[in-house]
């Protein structure tokens, strides 16, 4: 891994393509944030970024929490004209049109068909193009997998589908200080230097943040 904590996540999220559950809902990265067995495709996205070491992102299992999370701090850009309240979570619809999504952005994903409650999937921001928007998911048929979205209609593969991208989360990656670097800064007088060229297999142990995991989804 690299000082680019932007890349590392891509870099993370991309090398967990293929990766497979090993029973219903049973996998590494629902197991390493306390709560496998439950629907993971949240769980995977903060998996890489806890891996990474991005500190400043979502807490919540739900997807619609996290839209929540963005939007206080001024970083949600809505996609789809479609109003929908899900608890306390809800977006009034106005599309920001002069987004473009970024590499690293965390997308929310209307994936079952019912848009008036809100997204229910998610996954990170691999490549971006004139055309096409490519991310990684987890919990797609049981695994991590590549998708891809028009920037033109924001639907799955560009067809007329029941899924297709809400929205986007934008991280602040210059300000986002890393686990290690916190850990660093909190443990004057010692040599705290950090190696994050270390694999990701070899960093499974690594602290993950606080999951609410009070409501899961996907």
């Amino acid at each position: 891994l690299t000082e680019n904590l932007r890349n590392d996540v891509v870099h993370i999220a991309k090398s967990q393509v293929g990766y497979k559950e090993s029973g219903v809902n049973m996998n590494a990265y629902g197991r390493a944030m306390g709560n496998n067995g439950q629907a993971w495709c949240v769980y995977f996205v903060l998996w890489c970024f806890d891996q990474a070491g991005v500190k400043e992102r979502p807490v919540s299992a739900n997807t619609c929490n996290n839209v929540t999370w963005f939007q206080k701090r001024g970083l949600w850009h809505n996609q789809q004209p479609v109003v929908w309240k899900s608890g306390a979570n809800q977006c009034d619809g106005e599309v920001d049109a002069d987004y473009i999504p970024q590499v690293g952005d965390i997308v929310a994903i209307e994936n079952d068909g019912a848009p008036s409650e809100g997204p229910d999937h998610t996954g990170i921001v691999v490549a971006v193009d004139d055309s096409w928007v490519y991310t990684v998911e987890g919990n797609i048929s049981n695994s991590v997998v590549e998708r891809k979205y028009s920037r033109a209609n924001g639907k799955l593969n560009g067809k007329s589908s029941s899924v297709h991208v809400n929205g986007y989360g934008s991280i602040n990656y210059d300000n986002a200080r890393s686990l290690q670097e916190m850990t660093a800064a909190s443990t004057a007088g010692k040599d705290t230097k950090t190696d994050r060229s270390a694999t990701v297999e070899s960093k499974l142990s690594i602290t993950t943040q606080p999951i609410d995991a009070s409501v899961s989804e996907e």
